[in-house]
């Protein structure tokens, strides 16, 4: 498998096992389109997150992320997802 399209499939699955997605457009989903999207499940997000790519977030990071694009580019950054 492309390790590319295999980084986007991990980043989708730690999402969804997170947060209640529905039907929403991953790629344009923004926290404040998503009520499950709490603090506390911006946390455990960060965490799965960790977990998964085996990267540390930064605080600035962990502020920044306001939607799926932001952990995108976060994780393009840490060089888990190209």
């Amino acid at each position: 498998m492309d390790m590319k399209k295999f980084g986007f499939m991990l980043l989708t699955a730690c999402l969804g096992g997170v947060i209640t997605l529905g039907a929403y457009k991953l790629v344009e989903t923004k926290i404040t389109d998503i009520n499950s999207w709490d603090s506390l499940n911006h946390i455990n997000l960060i965490v799965a997150l960790e977990e998964e790519f085996n990267i540390s977030f930064s605080d600035s990071d962990i502020v920044a992320i306001k939607g799926y694009s932001d952990i995108e580019n976060i994780l393009k950054k840490h060089k888990v997802l190209e």
